[in-house]
């Protein structure tokens, strides 16, 4: 929101508040989507199905009651609510400041007890060019729009449906038939090796991403939804506003679209074969048809493991994928650390594959974040934001002069013109277009810096690449079990607490990195790091094979 400034307190604070906020708001879901089913779900069933998207939405909701009103740009008017077709679609509407804007005015409007709901327009929100989710079929009046709605993913080859149900059916149900499901690991690995080990594990394994293309027709219940949110009224509480605001912001896949999604996608082949383990490391927060088969497998004996699949994890003081993600799964892997839960334990991902190249270059990769909330975190977020900003222009303008610079901006500038500041900081260097993957920039690198603490980091240090990185102290908070570690990083030269830090050690190191980078107290730290954090593998091929074993209790 303009003007906030979220540092580590007040997120810790909201964190705290959002734990029960959350809790209270799945149970309210859980009861408005049996009623409007007509079924008796669980609340582990939904949690499973929407806890991802029901997590954004409470957090955002959240740091839009707690925002100062605008009267001139929030309150005049009449209220709208943007309806999105699925997770994807939502989550495109977090990093759009109008959006934030509009749910503003509308918890404005409950605050003041002016929320006359039943004059508030919908407004569906059009898919992205890019993402093929969703067409409307038939315009009509804004409560009779009836959209098409595709899976949240992209469109497998059509010669993959080739064979038919019985057919299908006949092979996989076989004895022997692969025990395990692999559904979006993460597989940096080479390609070669990632093909090699779907052939040498095909008889307890099987590889399928769940990319399935589904259409639904189905219509906006616009009496329901306002129905619904005016019976939680009055909103005294963030807790009222969010029971109120929640049936109208219900993505309408998991609304009005779930019955005939569920149904057409459990006549697949793919669902007909029920496997003992359903594995997975990004699969539960951007692919509905794994989170309906999970649901309903784990419920009839199949056992969900779910892998780490980035940064955060086990560091951040807390991390709320690492939350959503332990709570459904019946084991949780870790790329190193541990937790108190039993269910949560280490198991060596694939060693990402930086392919041979030469190294000359010192990399700026960079990261950056949308203007409003996207989710309440320990990374920068409004306010520190700026300062990650300000501390890398300030890195850039001790560095600009260093042959070979090579800046990385992050995909997405968000409108901050981020990416043209840093060009007028440092007119010397190179700017990447990002027509390579970062790990061939990595392996192209004699010295990469980092202007975050997120995945990238943690993938230098596994793979041993000289490695710098700057944070803002004012919003990055650690978990005690990894402050020894990070303190250690921090002694040694790799972790700074500001750009001009960093770019004291640069200057030192650059002309030899490597010397520095071996160094046996260098070397110390990164190794007892990488251990905990970034413990990557590998002999993953043959590792695997046995861990699954003992755990299929073969």
């Amino acid at each position: 929101m303009p003007g906030a400034y979220w540092d580590k307190a007040k997120v810790s604070e909201a964190l705290s508040d959002i734990e029960s906020i959350r809790c209270r708001a799945l149970i309210y879901f859980k009861e408005i989507l049996n009623e409007f089913q007509g079924v008796n779900q669980s609340i582990e069933y939904y949690d499973m199905i929407a806890g991802s998207w029901l997590e954004h939405f409470v957090h955002v909701v959240y740091a839009s009651a707690l925002a100062d009103a605008d009267a001139a740009e929030r309150e005049n008017g009449t209220c709208s609510v943007p309806i999105c077709i699925n997770h994807d679609s939502f989550l495109n509407q977090l990093t759009d400041e109008t959006f934030h804007i509009s749910l503003g005015k509308n918890i404005r409007a409950l605050q003041t007890r002016n929320a006359a709901i039943n004059a508030w327009i919908f407004c569906p929100v059009k898919a992205a060019a890019k993402e093929p989710i969703a067409k409307t079929v038939r315009p009509a009046k804004i409560d009779r729009i009836v959209h098409r709605l595709k899976s949240d993913a992209k469109k497998i080859a059509q010669s993959a449906h080739q064979l038919s149900k019985r057919n299908f059916r006949i092979i996989e149900r076989r004895p022997g038939s692969p025990a395990v499901l692999f559904v979006q690991p993460y597989f940096k690995a080479a390609p070669n090796d990632i093909d090699d080990v779907k052939n040498r594990w095909r008889h307890w394994a099987r590889f399928d991403d769940l990319r399935y293309s589904i259409q639904v027709a189905t219509v906006i219940d616009s009496r329901w939804r306002k129905e619904k949110a005016s019976h939680a009224l009055p909103a005294a509480s963030i807790i009222d506003i969010v029971k109120v605001l929640l049936p109208l912001y219900i993505p309408i896949v998991l609304l009005e679209g779930l019955s005939e999604y569920r149904n057409t996608l459990f006549k697949l082949p793919v669902a007909m074969v029920r496997p003992k383990v359903l594995y997975s490391a990004n699969a539960l927060h951007n692919n509905l048809s794994f989170n309906l088969l999970a649901a309903e497998w784990c419920r009839e004996g199949t056992r969900l493991f779910y892998h780490q699949h980035g940064g955060g994890y086990g560091i951040d003081q807390i991390n709320i994928p690492e939350e959503v993600e332990v709570r459904v799964a019946s084991r949780f892997f870790t790329w190193g650390w541990s937790r108190d839960e039993k269910k949560v334990s280490p198991l060596r991902p694939p060693m990402p594959h930086a392919p041979q190249r030469k190294r000359n270059v010192v990399l700026l990769n960079c990261v950056n974040y949308p203007k409003s909330v996207y989710r309440i975190q320990y990374q920068p977020m409004p306010g520190t934001i700026e300062n990650m900003h300000r501390q890398t222009l300030d890195l850039l303008a001790q560095i600009k002069y260093l042959k070979n610079l090579l800046v990385r901006p992050y995909f997405n500038d968000y409108g901050w013109g981020f990416a043209n500041a840093m060009r007028k900081a440092a007119p010397n260097a190179d700017f990447d277009d990002r027509s390579v993957s970062s790990f061939v920039r990595f392996a192209q690198s004699r010295l990469v810096i980092h202007n975050y603490l997120g995945t990238s980091y943690l993938e230098t240090l596994a793979l041993n690449i000289p490695t710098i990185c700057f944070y803002d102290d004012n919003i990055y908070c650690f978990r005690d079990a990894a402050i020894p570690y990070m303190d250690a990083l921090e002694a040694v030269g790799i972790l700074h607490r500001s750009g001009r830090s960093a770019a004291n050690m640069v200057n030192d190191i650059a002309r030899a990195p490597e010397s520095w980078w071996q160094s046996s107290e260098v070397q110390s730290a990164r190794q007892a790091f990488i251990e905990n954090y970034a413990n990557f593998s590998m002999e993953w091929k043959q590792e695997w094979p046995d861990f699954f074993h003992k755990m299929l209790g073969d």
